[in-house]
This record gives structure tokens, sequence and C-alpha cells, in this order.
């Protein structure tokens, strides 16, 4: 590649990220005992032993009709020695990130040992229903000659589904940003697909300009399904993967692609 630069040797991966999200906010005694559970379990204190709270705070009336602000832990971000590795657990959704993507099947093997680890937590007093799962990839490229036709280098020409042919004429940064949803073939759950593409510079990293493809399916579990169901999460996961793969190659060219590694 000429003209950009992508994130990794292999692969444009900057983070992947895969949710659970609940059906309903957990209580803030169910949330507790889960938060400390995990806190204690042997696999998290050896694999995870950066820990952090997360907080919130809300506003209470007294009986005199005082405000008065309450704090109460509500989650928990675990994370590894190298901070490769990020596990959240909230009220809301449990979330695992990770910022070393290599191929999907080692990095799924490892995401779904997690996601065991923290759902054999809740299994152990609650059955906490399932209303959507998310798998979210952002790809990110640096544009080393943004005085260049990078443009063509960067993206598919032919039948691209989802990059504004404006974008051709533009000399300045710009964005992109569009949802819909569709119901793949292989699942029976409708999913909420949202695309962003964005050329920016990057105040984080020297103002360097920069290209990111941000790719999120949210998949909406009807009928609810239990968290315990470990084999309808990794397997829808696997399938929303391979959607996400098809997007991806049908915005980056065929050039780019031939450099990184495809394999599973």
């Amino acid at each position: 590649m000429e003209h950009i630069k992508a994130y990794a040797d292999k692969n444009a991966v900057k983070v992947i990220a895969f949710a659970i999200n609940f059906d309903q906010n957990l209580a803030n005694e169910k949330i507790q005992n889960i938060i400390d559970m995990a806190k204690k379990d042997a696999f998290f204190i050896k694999n995870f032993p950066k820990v952090n709270n997360q907080t919130e705070v809300s506003l209470v009336i007294t009986p005199e009709g005082a405000p008065q602000q309450k704090t109460t832990e509500n989650g928990v971000v675990f994370q590894s020695e190298d901070s490769a590795w990020t596990i959240i657990i909230n009220k809301e959704h449990i979330v695992v990130t990770c910022k070393a993507y290599s191929r999907w099947n080692a990095i799924s093997k490892q995401t779904y040992e997690y996601l065991q680890k923290v759902i054999d937590i809740f299994s152990k007093d609650y059955n906490v229903p399932i209303a959507q799962l998310t798998l979210e990839y952002l790809d990110e490229f640096e544009v080393v000659s943004p005085e260049a036709d990078w443009k063509q280098e960067l993206f598919r020409q032919d039948d691209n589904k989802f990059l504004n042919k404006n974008v051709y004429e533009q000399n300045d940064f710009w964005h992109i940003n569009h949802g819909y949803f569709i119901t793949l073939n292989e699942l029976d759950n409708k999913q909420l697909d949202t695309i962003n593409i964005n050329y920016f510079s990057d105040e984080n990293d020297d103002f360097k300009n920069k290209v990111t493809i941000k790719a999120q399916h949210r998949v909406i579990v009807e009928p609810i399904q239990e968290i315990g169901k470990m084999d309808f999460i990794t397997k829808t996961f696997d399938i929303v993967h391979n959607h996400s793969k098809k997007v991806f190659e049908n915005i980056v060219s065929k050039n780019v692609l031939d450099e990184f590694d495809r394999g599973e």
C-alpha cells in the first residue's frame, strides 16, 4: 500500500467488541452481588489484575425535601495486565473488547471463554434474560499521503454499497454514518447494522490523517433468551462475523484486502 497504512500488519482491526445486552437494567442489589462474586473469582484475579469500579450518581429527595446525591457502584471494568483485553459488567450489559486482534477463530474462542466465566457467575443465582447481542469492529487506516489519490487505493470502486460517491469530490475531512435493519438468512432475528466511515485528523495521535470504519451489528433477540444459552450466543456471533466480513470486503479495495491475512 503506497498512500495508506493499516492499523496492523495483517489486518486493520483496532478494536473488536462483543456485547450481551439485558432486557432490563439489573437491580442495584443484584449487580452488586455479581460484581462482588467476580472480584473474588480466582479466574478474574489471575487473568484480569486491573480492576476499576463504575459508579452512578443519582439525586434523591430526603424526607425534609432537600436534594441529596447518592453514589452507587453499578459496574466493574476488568483489564488484562497488558490492557489488550477488557471485560465490563454492569446493570445493562456484559462487554468483552480486544485491542490485539489476530484471527477470528482465536479471538472468538478466547472471548467465548471469558463470556462463559461471566455467565457462570450470573447463573449461580440469576437467570438474566438477554435482549440483544452486538458485535462491533473498528478498523483504522492512516493516510500517509493526504495529497495523493488515496481514496482510489483504499476503497472498492465497483458496486460499493456503503461509500457515498460525493467523498471523491472532497478535499477536506468527511463523515458517513447510516443504519438499517436486515434479517440474515442464517438467523431468524432482525439485526440493526450501523456503518460509520470517518476521515479525520486524529488529535490523539499527532493529528495524523486517518480513516476509520466502524461496523456495529446489533441482533434483536426475539423471543428473549436466558443468559445461559451459550450455544445460541456463540452461533449468533459467528454468523454475524461472517456478515461483517462481507460488509468490510464491500468497502475496502481488493488490493488492500490482498495485503491482509484473510483466513479464519
